[in-house]
């Protein structure tokens, strides 16, 4: 990445295995996510459900 800035995410303090919730004041289900070392989704888990993320690093797809 030479001379390149990536952005992080948001939520990117520390984000070994950090998993982030978003909760609500009232009875909206809260949101859960699991990130990556490079800080991108691996889970999201809400009201509808578990949603799984996967990443092929070695891809040179055009």
């Amino acid at each position: 990445m030479c001379g390149m800035l990536v952005p992080a995410p948001p939520a990117a303090a520390g984000l070994t295995g950090l998993r982030r919730q978003v909760s609500y004041s009232d009875t909206t289900p809260s949101v859960s996510y699991t990130y990556d070392r490079l800080g991108r989704p691996v889970t999201v888990v809400d009201a509808a459900g578990t949603r799984t993320f996967a990443y092929n690093d070695g891809a040179t797809g055009t």
